[in-house]
């Protein structure tokens, strides 16, 4: 069974942006990736390197931007703008509160490529486009995924790719099966099976068949992946 990261908070309103703006507004949350945790910039830092091979005297290179949609703590963001200097990151989260924090923190460590703005799935309000799209540990809360996964394919540059994981059948088997109280509130979504994906299902989204992230990675053996845990990546 793979392991998530998961809160037992409770609020009146799961997957709201109300629902995270109170969650981040505590200020008591960790600066930890909610899939992987201290795993998952390296892994992502793997995919660029294999994506976007060093280049330069600096032998830096990577992606000329990425982003981060539903950000968090942005924790793979801080690592990957220290390691590429060169691409500019751009953070996107529905809570005002941990955007505030994450701008906070760019400017305390001197990132001038690390930038923050207040977004949210399925509608996106930013028109950039990136050369990665990357959202972890976010479509669980999001009711319309479909439209979602379109409006951040949409972000993404001819030849870039989109890194996503989702909800299938077998997240939501053991989430109902799992689940109780304010965990069974705050994954609705997913227990309802209301907002669930499958590869088929993101191949007609998307007109391109999604590969294995998790393999594309290295990461097959980790005990955090599992069939309730798929993640892609599509390339546009």
């Amino acid at each position: 069974m793979s392991e998530n990261v998961t809160t037992d908070a409770t609020w009146a309103d799961p997957g709201s942006a109300t629902h995270w703006e109170d969650f981040y507004a505590a200020g008591d949350y960790e600066r930890v990736a909610y899939i992987g945790r201290e795993a998952m910039p390296g892994l992502l830092a793997r995919f660029v390197d294999r994506h976007w091979p060093p280049t330069g005297p600096r032998g830096t290179g990577g992606p000329a931007s990425v982003a981060s949609i539903g950000c968090g703590a942005a924790v793979d963001l801080f690592e990957l703008a220290v390691r590429f200097p060169d691409t500019a990151f751009y953070g996107y989260d529905v809570s005002a509160s941990v955007i505030r924090d994450d701008r906070r923190l760019a400017a305390d460590l001197g990132f001038e490529n690390v930038h923050f703005a207040v977004d949210a799935l399925p509608d996106l309000a930013t028109d950039r486009t990136f050369d990665l799209v990357y959202c972890m540990a976010t479509l669980y809360f999001v009711d319309d995924t479909g439209a979602a996964v379109r409006a951040m394919y949409d972000r993404v540059r001819p030849g870039g790719y989109l890194v996503f994981n989702y909800p299938n059948r077998y997240t939501h088997t053991r989430f109902d099966r799992e689940f109780t109280g304010a965990r069974r509130e705050l994954f609705h979504h997913v227990v309802a099976g209301e907002n669930l994906l499958s590869y088929s299902r993101i191949e007609d989204l998307l007109g391109t068949r999604p590969r294995d992230y998790w393999r594309l990675v290295d990461a097959r053996d980790c005990s955090f992946v599992g069939r309730d845990t798929p993640c892609v990546a599509v390339q546009r």
